[in-house]
């Protein structure tokens, strides 16, 4: 029996250990249940530091104690047996293996064996582990490699990074407690105040700490070496010098092994391991973002590297952890290295003189695959289903896409270049990328066009004439699209005839030449319908109906969206058939119909929500939002109109953004606030001003706050608003308080149980974190709680359902449970 002080040979924690409460737990369970555990993760991951831990914690589990083994530092596979021996204790017998000697000394110890870096002698370590835990013992062993033992029995925990905000959710006011719980942010906000005891987070500086975490993939020994230069450096001085982190990231601990001091060591460690065609394989990965299988065989795979091959390298590298499994999409295997590997294998990829080769391989599959995948994705006949998944797909691919536009770009593959923009095009108007889509192809528009075909000229050149619409752009548009389809009409297939008929008429309603625009619409309708193309047919209904609408001929417009919803609905594009749906209830509205418009709407809304159509999407919320208005249900507008107001600034269409803000300002009207009212329309015009397209609702708003607050004070607000930038304009309409709450008393009924429990902790003062500190769940739950009770209650902060909870009673409520 191990007793007291000898229990056991765990380093002491030289500081806080922080982000992997949970996997602890996990993996003691893990040991209670299996004979070995591997802890598996790319170097700087962390696995020393977590093996010691769940160690320590183990502990008391076993009455023989914890040994732990380090092997880093030993270089020979044959002194692996003799290294265990001595630190378990076992004397060597004449005329007896060594291994038979420790077999029989740990037959009926329970105890657990710590074996630390066991990657550079991996063959060595996994016989001996396979002859101690297939004799009959009762040992357990806990090892950390970069890769797997393969030893029967053998269970692997894939270390993960420490945990980061996610960067698709921007930092909101209010959730600094929420961002500190984040693994990899504890860390470096403890390391940091280590070195520089007055260092603090505050919402001006929590940003660029998630940043810093984020470029560091949450790898703890990158983290650690990054909060080692707050001494010397700003956040953001830190993270300008991050683009190079190699150079920067070179002070480590000087008590560590010289591979964990730098973050480079860590790394060439790994690199150092492989066999010359891993390291192949490894830099050519560096071209992807993210990758599935087929596609690493055909972009890397060649002469040199047969692409036959490249499955068991692949394989191999996964095993070693240089790779890392990223989840299933659409039933294949992604994968992808983490940034720190990426930029390391990226340096190597460009020493090797193999770049150029790779990058325009990767380019041109990145072409063929976007074209082929528009193809296929939206021809007639393509179930909803399939359509949805392509453009899901363009959301997972977007690195791949951005480097293969970019490498276009800089290598002058101008053709290239407008060809994957050209088969973007519906995947930008239908996520509402119009702003990205608008922006790439000016760059290859502005660039010696003389060598592209003219097909993929001409296609080119009405993508962007529809891209930049509502964008603003200064140029005429128009122009730009009479171009393209000139050369359309000489060059390319019917469909992007169709396509630029319809986008010049679209230019051409903008200005008021709706006569000339109603013809280029329908002559864009025969033209689909005589080549069979019902997508562009139903859009090209879409904007006729659009345009009959603006006429005043009310019933045609409303028969051509009732045209266009069927033809969507032959080629089963559920996007489609929410714009139409939303066509019509806008018409209802203008015909004074209300609930007719409101269950358009409402109907539209979910199909647009099943692709995450902005644009459709927060056309439906503003439209929903203002028939609400009008039917004086203002907390629930005010709900769907920021939302909209959002979306609209997400995709960057000014004009949506001048939409909601108007309708913020009609509602402000009723509301009894005219000055808010006043500003809020004011900043409208101005992005109306500036994307040249005049509104009827200016006039009447700052009539109405004139009314109210006289025509000195209307101006002043007025103006203030048109001074406001689109951020600042979109804060006020968003941050601006509400009225108070009318209407008969809210009572904690209306709460689930879990919602009340979390309303009277709040009373208590409590932040996020504490609260789920006490309830056993995250914070980022608690905060998800938080914004139903605030849209039951109608409330409009954390001090309002504080104030409600206390009045409710809901803190003593609790206290008497």
């Amino acid at each position: 029996m191990t007793t007291g002080q000898h229990r056991h040979n765990l380093p002491a924690e030289p500081n806080g250990f922080f982000g992997r409460d949970r996997d602890v737990a996990e993996i003691r369970q893990l040991l209670a249940d299996n004979r070995l555990v591997t802890l598996c993760g790319v170097g700087g991951i962390g696995k020393s530091r977590l093996a010691t831990q769940v160690a320590l914690r183990a502990a008391d589990d076993f009455a023989d104690g914890v040994r732990m083994v380090q092997l880093a530092e030993l270089d020979r596979p044959e002194h692996v047996d003799s290294r265990i021996a001595a630190t378990l204790g076992v004397l060597e017998e004449p005329d007896r293996p060594l291994r038979a000697t420790m077999v029989a000394a740990l037959r009926d110890r329970r105890m657990l064996l710590l074996l630390d870096t066991c990657e550079h002698l991996i063959e060595a370590v996994a016989d001996l582990v396979r002859a101690l835990i297939t004799s009959g013992t009762r040992l357990r062993v806990l090892a950390t490699s970069r890769e797997t033992l393969r030893v029967p029995g053998e269970t692997v925990w894939r270390v993960p990074p420490l945990s980061c905000p996610n960067p698709a959710m921007p930092i909101e006011p209010g959730q600094l407690d929420e961002v500190l719980s984040h693994g990899a942010i504890e860390l470096f906000c403890a390391r940091a105040a280590a070195v520089r005891p007055d260092f603090d987070t505050t919402p001006d500086t929590i940003g660029a700490v998630v940043d810093l975490c984020r470029m560091l993939d949450g790898i703890p020994l990158g983290i650690e070496l990054a909060a080692a230069w707050v001494r010397v450096l700003t956040l953001d001085q830190i993270l300008d010098r991050l683009s190079d982190r190699f150079r920067l990231l070179t002070r480590g601990d000087r008590a560590a092994p010289a591979r964990q001091q730098t973050l480079r060591a860590t790394v060439d460690w790994s690199h150092d391991l492989l066999s010359d065609a891993e390291r192949t394989l490894l830099r050519r990965l560096s071209v992807f973002s993210g990758w599935s299988l087929d596609i690493a065989e055909e972009v890397c795979g060649d002469r040199s590297l047969p692409r036959e091959d490249v499955l068991d390298l692949h394989t191999s590298l996964l095993d070693k952890s240089l790779v890392m499994f990223d989840g299933e999409v659409d039933g294949l295997a992604r994968y992808r290295l983490l940034d720190t590997i990426r930029h390391y294998a990226a340096e190597q990829l460009a020493a090797s003189g193999e770049e150029t080769a790779l990058r325009d391989r990767h380019r041109d599959y990145v072409v063929a695959d976007c074209e082929r995948s528009t193809a296929a994705g939206f021809r007639r006949g393509t179930p909803w289903r399939q359509q949805v998944r392509t453009v899901r797909r363009g959301d997972y691919e977007q690195g791949n896409l951005h480097a293969a536009l970019n490498w276009s770009l800089a290598g002058g593959a101008t053709e290239q270049g407008l060809r994957v923009c050209n088969a973007l095009r519906t995947y930008w108007v239908l996520r509402g990328r119009f702003t990205e889509g608008a922006l790439w192809l000016r760059r290859f528009l502005e660039r010696d066009t003389s060598r592209v075909a003219p097909a993929v000229l001409g296609e080119a050149r009405i993508r962007y004439a529809e891209l930049a619409f509502d964008l603003g752009a200064r140029e005429d548009l128009a122009a730009v699209a009479a171009d393209g389809l000139a050369l359309a009409r000489e060059h390319a297939a019917p469909a992007v005839v169709a396509s630029g008929l319809s986008a010049l008429a679209m230019q051409l309603a903008r200005t008021a030449s709706l006569d000339r625009a109603l013809e280029l619409a329908e002559e864009a309708v025969r033209v689909s319908e005589r080549s069979g193309d019902r997508w562009e047919e139903a859009f090209a209904l879409g904007i006729a109906a659009s345009v009959l609408a603006r006429q005043g001929r009310l019933e045609e417009a409303e028969r051509a969206n009732h045209a266009a919803i069927r033809a969507f609905q032959d080629v089963d594009n559920q996007w489609g058939v929410a714009r139409g749906l939303a066509g019509l209830g806008t018409l209802a509205m203008v015909r004074g119909d209300l609930s007719a418009a409101r269950a358009r709407f409402e109907e539209a809304l979910p199909l647009a929500r099943s692709i995450g159509a902005a644009p459709e999407i927060a056309r439906c919320l503003a439209q929903t939002g203002r028939v609400l208005t009008e039917q004086s249900d203002y907390a629930r507008a005010r709900e769907l109109l920021v939302e909209s107001l959002r979306l609209s600034k997400a995709t960057g269409q000014r004009l949506a953004v001048a939409r909601s803000l108007e309708a913020l300002a009609s509602l402000a009207v009723r509301e009894g606030q005219p000055e808010r009212a006043a500003l809020l329309g004011g900043a409208a015009s101005r992005l109306r001003d500036e994307s040249g397209q005049l509104s009827r609702n200016g006039d009447r708003l700052l009539a109405a706050a004139v009314a109210r607050l006289g025509d000195e004070a209307a101006k002043d607000a007025w103006e203030r608003g048109r001074g406001l930038g689109t951020e600042d304009a979109v804060a006020a309409a968003v941050e601006f308080p509400g009225p108070p709450v009318s209407g008969p008393p809210l009572s904690a009924a209306e709460l689930t149980p879990r919602e009340r429990e979390i309303s009277a902790l709040l009373a208590e003062g409590l932040s996020n974190r504490a609260i789920g500190e006490r309830l056993f769940i995250s914070p980022a739950t608690v905060a998800r709680h938080l914004a139903n009770i605030m849209r039951k209650l109608g409330l409009r902060g954390r001090t309002q359902v504080a104030t409600w909870a206390l009045r409710e009673g809901l803190s003593t409520e609790r206290r008497r449970e």
